[in-house]
C-alpha cells in the first residue's frame, strides 16, 4: 500500500477526522524547523552549557 511505502499509517488517506493528518501536519513543521540552522545553533549552545545557566535562561525567556 502506498502509505507503507511512504511509512504513515492508512488512515491518513482514509479517515481525515481521526486527527493523524493534523498529528502528522504538526510532526512535519517541527522537522522543518530542526532544519533551521539558526535553530540547530542555538540548540547546540543551550546543551553545552551547564544545566543552571540553561535553567536561567530559559527561566529569563518565560519558558
Amino acid at each position: 500500500m502506498i502509505a507503507e511505502f511512504f511509512g504513515i499509517r492508512s488512515e491518513y488517506f482514509t479517515s481525515p477526522e481521526s486527527g493523524y493528518g493534523e498529528w502528522l501536519d504538526s510532526e512535519l513543521r517541527w522537522l522543518e524547523v530542526a532544519h533551521d540552522p539558526d535553530v540547530r545553533r542555538l540548540t547546540t549552545m543551550l546543551t553545552a552549557l551547564d544545566t543552571d545557566t540553561r535553567e536561567q535562561l530559559m527561566s529569563a525567556a518565560g519558558i
